[in-house]
């Protein structure tokens, strides 16, 4: 019955941020009123009736008294816990329940008047006081609890959580005291004080999440959760509600990103999970015992992962390679989707797949299949193969710029970024109307100033006409002049004949 619990709680809690960071709690299920206090009935509703409920300055009171007549009598606990009350003068009733107060108050009344007939003490209004809450949480600021409340409450009138922000690591910040808070171990364990009522004057720090992985495969609760730094692999399946009955207990897999832009992958025993810790951004995956164990290989410019196109991205700056189960009938499209797709330093067009059996190359456009779902550049893949995606981080400048080379490809650069990062264009020689992209075979592509640049393009200037008929008139009088040397040059030899040989 722990699942329940979990979905109840931080499905509310994380609705928000589902995306980043749920740990796979039921995302869909709404707060009940419970966990956002309730209006005034329904709390006094449920102190009545609670036997653990603290007194909170703020609690107004009332006390029946049915002797001669029936007299009602308004009792306010004041700020230092003081409460006034007839007959029995006032009292510091700090750190007592309310059970035990009304058992103090309506006996000592009984003692005190032994003709009353009836004396009760009920909840007429609840306490409400201010928490501060801030951090990681989309509305940081003040807000206003009855009592009852805890510290899920206090974060949900804050806007839950913001992407990131850590709901196992939260502080309850009390006077000189910090108290920290785990909501994966109360919705695990119903544990009250990882959960906490609140006080007046306590505030709520919600730090960024140190460590977040995604579990996916043959476990009973697959989705994002938040670790603690040192908890296991073991701990995480635990979270998880343990494995399936066709899981792969000895092939799980994990999928872990370095700071690089490269992964690794690693296949680990459960047997030995205890002895596995997680890194931040890992990917674990258990298989299922039906599943092939062969692998398609993705090396080259990939995401690495599935990508969201409502958030910033960070681009891997080197090629990755991962390893994809394959199952059969696995598409091309399908690894891809699966690793976020081809990155913008892709020359996605000339992408390979090499088959393992065969060794058969096969040239795919990988551009048109990924950006404008063209199936028929779709290719079922076949255990073993490998398909590289090539990256190309440069651009290429040549013609009429004052330094032309290579410029590192930015994917929201376009061609007049990289004329201006080449020194700009020789206004003298250069035709502003004769801008080409040339492939590799040198065939020319007419571009503007605004066209984007895809990766390892070369970008020509061509001359304009006046630089290109100075230089057909250089040449011509580089010509006319080389003709005319020989012609005096030949003139020169026969006179010289002429005065050494005789006519004949």
């Amino acid at each position: 019955m722990k699942k329940p619990i979990v979905a109840i709680l931080l499905s509310g809690l994380l609705a928000v941020s589902v995306s980043a960071q749920s740990p796979g709690f039921g995302a869909s299920a709404a707060a009940g009123p419970s966990f956002q206090g309730g209006d005034a009935a329904q709390i006094t509703q449920r102190i009545m009736s609670a036997t653990r409920y603290r007194l909170t300055p703020g609690d107004v009171y009332q006390l029946a008294i049915t002797a001669e007549s029936n007299t009602n009598y308004p009792l306010v606990l004041q700020e230092n816990y003081d409460i006034d009350i007839p007959w029995m003068g006032t009292k510091n009733v700090k750190g007592m329940y309310f059970a035990d107060l009304r058992t103090m108050i309506t006996q000592g009344i009984k003692k005190l008047l032994p003709l009353a007939q009836f004396v009760s003490l009920t909840l007429q209004s609840p306490a409400r006081f201010d928490v501060a809450v801030f951090g990681g949480v989309q509305s940081p600021g003040t807000v206003t609890v009855y009592s009852l409340a805890r510290v899920s409450d206090a974060i949900i009138l804050a806007g839950r959580f913001k992407a990131g922000g850590s709901y196992r690591q939260i502080s309850l910040i009390r006077g000189d005291q910090k108290i920290s808070v785990d909501l994966q171990g109360y919705s695990a364990d119903a544990a009250s004080e990882e959960n906490p009522y609140l006080a007046p004057g306590d505030k709520i720090y919600v730090p960024q999440a140190q460590i977040t992985v995604t579990l996916a495969g043959e476990v009973k609760y697959p989705g994002p959760f938040e670790m603690i730094p040192g908890e296991s692999l073991a701990t995480l399946i635990g979270y998880a509600g343990g494995t399936l009955p066709d899981a792969r207990s000895t092939s799980v897999e994990i999928i872990r990103f370095k700071q690089e832009g490269t992964t690794s992958q690693t296949i680990v025993d459960l047997a030995t999970a205890s002895n596995v810790k997680l890194a931040d951004g890992d990917r674990v995956r258990v298989p299922a015992l039906t599943e092939n164990r062969d692998m398609i290989l993705v090396t080259g410019a990939v995401f690495g992962a599935p990508v969201a196109s409502d958030k910033p991205v960070q681009i891997p700056a080197l090629p990755l390679s991962v390893n994809v189960p394959y199952t059969p009938g696995l598409s091309l499209l399908t690894v891809l989707e699966a690793l976020g797709g081809p990155t913008p330093y892709a020359n996605a067009k000339e992408s390979l797949v090499q088959r393992k059996a065969g060794g058969e190359r096969l040239i795919v456009d990988v551009d048109a299949l990924w950006s404008k779902r063209d199936l028929s550049k779709d290719l079922v893949l076949q255990p073993g193969d490998t398909v590289t995606i090539p990256m190309v981080t440069e651009v290429f400048v040549a013609g009429e710029v004052r330094t032309p080379g290579k410029i590192t490809y930015n994917p929201s650069l376009l061609v007049s970024d990289y004329l201006v990062a080449s020194g700009g264009v020789n206004p003298d020689t250069a035709d502003m109307n004769g801008i080409f992209f040339v492939d590799k075979t040198g065939g020319k592509t007419k571009v503007t100033l605004t066209t984007p640049v895809p990766p390892g393009s070369v970008i020509v200037v061509s001359q304009n006409a006046w630089t290109q008929t100075q230089k057909n008139f250089t040449n011509i009088t580089i010509v006319t002049g080389f003709v005319a040397t020989i012609l005096t040059f030949m003139s020169t030899l026969i006179d010289f004949i002429r005065i050494f040989i005789p006519a004949a």
